[in-house]
């Protein structure tokens, strides 16, 4: 194999090659670690995933504006990861309110239509950018805790029974308990529509 071309080149360029490749192992490693992180993290759903890689490549090609947002389409996130404009606007709604994403909706006239358009301007938290694996993407679910069951008002009893979708009373006494039935089926925690006689 000739290597003479390699002796044209002058040093301080073969240098810059070199300063190159190494770079570009090292941004080819360090992006390999974090698709690892994102894609072994239990609590993201493959949605979350898909949105969190491709929104993070996306602002990766931008250049960010004073704030530090970046103005990413759903539209091209919803081409790469394969789901609907919707989902993707939800799955970037999510991490807003998770403070995964720092996010802006602005509306400004198209410049060729004049119609009033949404721009969606984010940039992801740092330490989603650092360590996804980290992240607790779990659902923010609203649930308040075991329900107790309700008690006569008038004898203490629990054997509470819907006679009619207005009108409940206690097994053991037969005091009516109270005219409004859902408020009752809250009470008692039983969510089946069925009465019992």
């Amino acid at each position: 194999m000739d290597h003479e071309w390699i002796k044209k080149i002058p040093r301080e360029q073969l240098e810059q090659m070199y300063f190159k490749v190494v770079e570009e192992r090292e941004m080819c490693k360090q992006e390999r670690r974090w698709i690892h992180q994102m894609m072994s993290n239990p609590s993201a759903s493959g949605d979350e995933k898909q949105v969190a890689y491709w929104g993070r490549f996306r602002m990766r090609n931008k250049e960010p504006r004073a704030d530090g947002l970046f103005h990413i389409y759903n539209s091209d996130i919803a081409k790469d990861t394969g789901l609907s404009d919707d989902k993707v606007g939800k799955v970037f709604k999510s991490f807003e309110e998770r403070g995964i994403v720092k996010r802006k909706l602005e509306k400004k006239p198209d410049e060729n239509t004049g119609q009033l358009k949404t721009f969606n301007w984010m940039a992801l938290d740092q330490s989603v950018l650092d360590n996804p694996r980290a992240i607790d993407f779990g659902k923010n679910d609203k649930w308040g805790g075991k329900r107790e069951k309700g008690k006569c008002q008038s004898c203490g009893s629990d054997k509470i029974a819907i006679e009619t979708k207005k009108r409940c009373t206690c097994a053991d006494c037969g005091a009516i308990q109270e005219d409004d039935w859902k408020l009752l089926r809250d009470q008692t925690g039983d969510d089946t529509e069925e009465e019992i006689f």
